[in-house]
């Protein structure tokens, strides 16, 4: 461990050039030798896709790949969907890849901000292991967030795997580009649930604004969260029909109005984010998305948004090596009960 957290400190500057840096990052150390670690790599100017490119080519000399790669940055041929102005990396080793494709009753995709100079956002693509755990499997970085650029990053992501993949359940935040780009790709439709933590802070910004009343103001998140985190239907029920009535006689009809249009408008709603819809089912999957992210803003990059978008990739090798050295670590230190037999017998 020593050793590992010397190599990370020593400063490793591939190029004075953010975007040549960046290039030089994922054609040449995690393309090297056919691994198509960078399954999807879209240039800023060079409209240019690397959908399952053989990179042998680029490992036979340094001079090798700096002539192709400016080859390929004149001649590239034109991405028929994205613009010359965008820039999207998909990245996925061989351990990510062996995860997704072990662990797929769950799939959890968010998207988080803040890690990097340029405003761009980061996606991870996570499942949860034989243990429980929450596991990392895809990142997209990528300037644009919208559906066509998930779609695009799930067809890349299709074809590194070689298969449609058939989810149980899919996990979001409450934007719907991240699932409809999903079935459009992989032509599947997982059960698809909503995010516990982006539910609440969607309630908590919108009954600040639209509450009248101080006291129902103050404690409307802890009521709201009663009524998601119920897991019996009747009770669960119960709660929300008194609330409603609650908030009726209060005169609150603007936040009461809200909560009827947008989450209690049908049952096939309400079994999106309602705990009591959803036993068995990873309840607890968005807490382990939101517990990479917040490993990633403020233990790796320690809260600096200032990142370059190579230091930015270099991080994301960082955090899927200390995941897999974690779980060797669970794996092979003994517990107390087999230390003691072992002594014993």
């Amino acid at each position: 461990m020593d050793l590992r957290n010397m190599s990370r400190s020593l400063s490793k500057t591939r190029n004075a050039d953010d975007m040549a840096a960046t290039t030089i990052k994922v054609l040449h150390e995690w393309n090297q030798s056919g691994q198509n670690y960078g399954f999807l790599f879209k240039q800023i100017g060079n409209v240019y896709d690397y959908y399952f490119v053989s990179m042998w080519f680029f490992t036979i000399s340094w001079w090798c790949w700096l002539f192709s790669t400016c080859l390929a940055w004149l001649v590239g041929e034109r991405h028929s969907i994205l613009r010359d102005e965008d820039f999207a990396v998909g990245f996925m080793n061989q351990v990510m890849e062996s995860k997704l494709k072990q662990f797929t009753n769950i799939i959890c995709m968010d998207g988080t901000h803040n890690t990097n100079i340029r405003g761009w956002e980061l996606t991870t693509v996570l499942v949860k292991d034989d243990r429980g755990v929450g596991f990392p499997v895809a990142f997209l970085v990528s300037s644009r967030k919208d559906q066509l650029i998930f779609e695009i990053f799930l067809d890349a992501l299709k074809k590194k795997v070689g298969e449609k993949l058939c989810p149980t359940y899919f996990m979001t935040d409450d934007d719907p580009k991240y699932y409809n780009a999903w079935i459009n790709v992989m032509e599947t439709k997982p059960r698809h649930l909503l995010c516990s933590w982006h539910i609440i802070k969607n309630w908590n910004i919108q009954g600040k604004a639209k509450l009248k009343n101080t006291e129902l103001k103050k404690n409307m998140k802890t009521e709201m969260g009663k009524i998601l985190k119920e897991t019996n239907e009747d009770k669960f029920k119960e709660l929300y029909n008194s609330y409603f009535q609650i908030l009726f006689e209060a005169g609150e009809i603007n936040f009461l109005n809200y909560l009827k249009k947008h989450y209690f408008q049908n049952m096939e709603r309400i079994k999106m984010w309602a705990h009591c819809y959803r036993l068995n089912a990873g309840i607890n999957t968005n807490m382990a998305i939101e517990s990479l992210n917040k490993f990633v803003k403020y233990d790796e990059l320690n809260k600096k948004r200032n990142n370059t978008i190579e230091k930015l990739l270099d991080m994301l090798d960082r955090v899927v090596e200390d995941k897999e050295w974690n779980k060797i670590i669970e794996t092979e230190r003994p517990s107390t009960e087999t230390y003691q037999s072992r002594i014993k017998h």
